[in-house]
């Protein structure tokens, strides 16, 4: 069909007109940065698109002249009334409802608005005050016995979830979880993206039940901004994810899912504990002792101290310790005994060189820095421990680490050919 010819068609208005009045009500509210009514609004206008565009052949498309006059007035009021303002949080859904009422009454008349109640019920919804936990598990209710397609739950709840979740910790000042938690959901999707055809969807009624409780309380707990339950909520909408859609018995399918996010959770909710209760700052200042030392600079340590003269002196405290590049490598080797490694050995093995790297990266720089401030170098050594010049002493464990697994991974499939050979053989 000639894209000029798409114009003269009435679907292709009327999804425009739909499109558009979506956009305009999710706008309003990333503007205003009322994050809960956007992502109540995002998961409840797309499960009405999902509704129109499994019946889209079986609409009748047949309006009047008065229902395509009334539906255009009812269409209007949702835009007249952001632009004039005359709106309020509670009554925008409701301006929102007649719109999407006036568009059911020009596509398809006063009589044929019927067999639109399924996705007019979903956007009343919007209308219903509160963001407790009750009021997300009846609306979340309500959206699963109408939508049974589980690739809506998987993409609507990530792409809105998600966002938030990583804007949040953000947003509290825990960045030092941001980046492994971007990377573990990056897994995650990429996982459920490669078995996405071989996925066994059997949902059943008290699965989707326990399935609607988790992702309500996600929605309704997300916006907290306590650090240690954010971390686990990640898991716990995989979990309400895979019950809604796969029910109990096809929880199994999704075990590596699972631990990747656990990993993130266990991490997550314990890193400020550990960190507060192990002395890696005094076993981090002996080791760079000893490379000071070793590199022919007389030095005395005092616990955490490096002292190089009564007036100069390196600290190595808490920030200093190397718990973050600890656990960004260890997490990483977690994730890669998840993914690739199947024998004990290995799984011992690799966190093990990931904390040993991490350890000897931060401890050189340490030595690094106490070189500098022997030296009497001010400057350098603002600029290699304030600025961004030091994150090279994680980038080159990272780095290291990378090769590591990747040679584990060839040499693992290279001893894959090496017993399928030898059982061809036999």
């Amino acid at each position: 069909m000639a894209p000029a010819k798409w114009f003269q068609h009435k679907q292709i208005w009327l999804v425009g007109i739909i499109l558009s009045l979506m956009v305009l009500y999710l706008s309003y509210y990333g503007i205003t940065q009322d994050i809960q009514s956007l992502v109540s609004g995002f998961i409840f206008t797309s499960g009405t698109s999902v509704l129109l565009w499994k019946k889209r052949r079986n609409l009748t498309l047949d309006s009047d002249i008065f229902s395509s006059i009334i539906g255009t007035i009812a269409i209007a009021v949702f835009p007249l009334s952001l632009f004039l303002s005359i709106y309020s949080p509670t009554t925008l859904p409701i301006f929102f409802f007649i719109a999407m009422m006036g568009v059911a009454m020009l596509a398809s008349g006063k009589k044929g608005v019927k067999q639109y109640w399924q996705e007019l019920s979903l956007i009343l919804t919007l209308a219903i005050p509160g963001t407790n936990f009750l009021i997300w598990w009846l609306k979340l209710i309500w959206l699963s016995c109408l939508v049974k397609n589980a690739k809506f739950w998987f993409l609507c709840l990530t792409l809105s979830l998600t966002p938030v979740y990583l804007h949040k910790l953000d947003v509290i000042e825990i960045a030092r979880f941001v980046s492994n938690n971007i990377l573990a959901i990056a897994i995650v999707i990429w996982l459920v993206w490669q078995k996405r055809n071989q996925i066994q969807s059997k949902p059943q009624k008290y699965s989707t039940l326990l399935g609607v409780t988790c992702i309500a309380l996600v929605c309704s707990q997300i916006f907290d901004h306590t650090s240690m339950w954010l971390q686990i909520l990640p898991a716990l909408t995989a979990l309400g994810i895979a019950l809604i859609t796969s029910g109990f018995s096809g929880l199994k399918q999704y075990w590596r899912e699972f631990a990747i996010l656990l990993i993130i959770g266990i991490f997550g909710a314990f890193k400020p504990q550990i960190e507060e209760n192990f002395g890696l700052a005094s076993i981090t200042a002996q080791f760079a002792h000893y490379l000071v030392m070793k590199w022919g600079i007389p030095s005395v340590r005092q616990g955490t101290l490096i002292l190089f003269s009564p007036e100069t002196a390196v600290e190595v405290t808490q920030g200093c310790a190397g718990y973050r590049q600890i656990f960004w490598l260890l997490e990483i080797a977690l994730f890669y005994v998840v993914l690739f490694s199947s024998r004990l050995k290995q799984a011992l093995i690799v966190p093990t060189v990931a904390v040993f790297l991490a350890f000897i990266g931060n401890s050189i720089r340490v030595l690094f820095l106490s070189i500098l401030v022997s030296a009497g170098d001010k400057a350098g050594y603002v600029f290699w421990h304030d600025g961004k010049a030091g994150d090279i002493f994680v980038v080159i464990p990272t780095l290291i680490f990378g090769l590591f697994c990747l040679y584990l991974i060839k040499y693992s499939q290279s001893e894959e050919i090496d017993d399928y050979q030898e059982t061809k053989f036999l």
